[in-house]
């Protein structure tokens, strides 16, 4: 527990710390003073001042390790006479000071899958687009993903996460006073899901010898197929799931990073989109939703995987921290954003304490929604 604690805690500063950099770098790129760079939400552990002068950035850590911020001079006034003020700057400024993190974040994953597909990334190979050109796939296994219950592979001893090497139809024959031993034939290799299946239709009536790796163990499982409950043709019960470790060369490993960051931006969209329909509907969510207590946990299975398998997640946290972010809700990036669009349309600012209102109450509205979802993962 202690050590899920504390590589989570790893994570998030590493997340937290691109994010908040990002509207850093791009504020001081445009002379708007940064009055302090935060890790965690206050109170105040401790603090120091980056220069060596009384109005530097001050730069703290906080006692919540559950966010950052970053404190720019005049965002949250109308301040627009200081040279200095985020107010005071084009809103074209804004838009990419309140922008940058989100931007960060992309960066961040882009340069995370890059390193990952240069190690080798283990991944399902039945996914469309999931191996580009000049990609280079090692370690092909075919892997069971789900064993139906009160099916011939439930009832023969399968397990989830078993690794089917080969299959063969087993034999017996007599050695001579009354003992029979027991072997195989028609032994079939490198399997992939179509293969495997269509091994199993064409011996339906007999009993098979399924070579299969757990935990380092070398088994042969017995089973014989039969028709399932709404089936049409004999099946063992198993959810297969071919997969390798996937590379590329290195001249290519930014463009796999853009290529599998735009892929999770997709499937992160598309997810979130379902979620909203299904909230608009009056249907049950469809997914689940997790909160910092979800996520550690995530994090502490997943870091037990392998540090690839940790990479991963980091750039799929980050990808999901930028889409979040960039939602036009109020106490967002987006939502500020949102003003920003705002004002530009109407040719002034929206009042500044009106705009203050309206963020501290989507900021109390995330808080609810937090404290709702971290019940939800600890009830779990």
């Amino acid at each position: 527990m202690l050590i899920t604690i504390i590589i989570f805690i790893i994570v998030l500063g590493v997340l937290v710390l691109v994010h908040e950099w990002g509207h850093f770098f791009a504020a001081r790129r445009f002379g708007v003073h940064v009055e302090e760079f935060g890790f965690g939400f206050p109170p105040r552990l401790f603090s120091w001042r980056g220069r060596k002068k009384p109005d530097g950035t001050r730069f703290s850590l906080n006692l919540l390790p559950l966010g950052g911020f970053v404190k720019i001079k005049g965002e949250t006034s109308d301040d627009a006479v200081a040279p200095d003020s985020f107010a005071h700057q084009k809103i074209w400024k804004r838009v990419l000071i309140l922008s940058a993190g989100v931007i960060m974040n992309f960066v961040l994953a882009v340069l995370i899958f890059a390193i990952a597909y240069g190690v080798g990334v283990p991944r399902p190979l039945d996914e469309p687009g999931v191996i580009g050109a000049g990609a280079r796939v090692r370690d092909q296994k075919l892997q069971v993903m789900e064993v139906l219950p009160k099916s011939p592979a439930a009832e023969a001893g399968f397990k989830a996460e078993d690794t089917v090497i080969d299959v063969g139809v087993v034999v017996r024959f007599s050695v001579g006073q009354g003992v029979t031993a027991v072997g195989r034939k028609k032994i079939v290799e490198n399997l992939d899901g179509e293969k495997f299946k269509q091994y199993i239709r064409d011996h339906a009536s007999e009993e098979l010898s399924v070579h299969v790796k757990r935990d380092e163990k070398d088994l042969l499982i017995k089973v014989t197929p039969r028709i399932l409950e709404g089936g049409t043709a004999p099946a063992l019960g198993v959810a297969l799931l071919p997969s390798g470790v996937v590379s590329y060369p290195w001249y290519l490993l930014p463009w796999a990073g853009v290529r599998e960051t735009g892929y999770v931006t997709w499937q992160t969209l598309k997810a979130f989109g379902g979620i909203i329909q299904n909230v608009a509907q009056g249907r049950p969510i469809g997914a689940e939703i997790s909160g910092p207590v979800g996520v550690a946990k995530i994090t502490g299975v997943v870091a037990r995987m392998g540090f690839i398998y940790l990479l991963q997640l980091i750039a799929l946290l980050s990808v999901n921290l930028a889409i979040i972010n960039i939602l036009p809700f109020p106490a967002l990036d987006g939502g500020r954003v949102l003003f920003a669009f705002i004002e530009k349309v109407r040719g002034r600012p929206v009042a500044a304490k009106v705009e203050k209102v309206v963020h501290m109450i989507g900021f109390i509205l995330l808080l609810l929604l937090i404290a709702l979802v971290t019940y939800r993962d600890i009830a779990r």
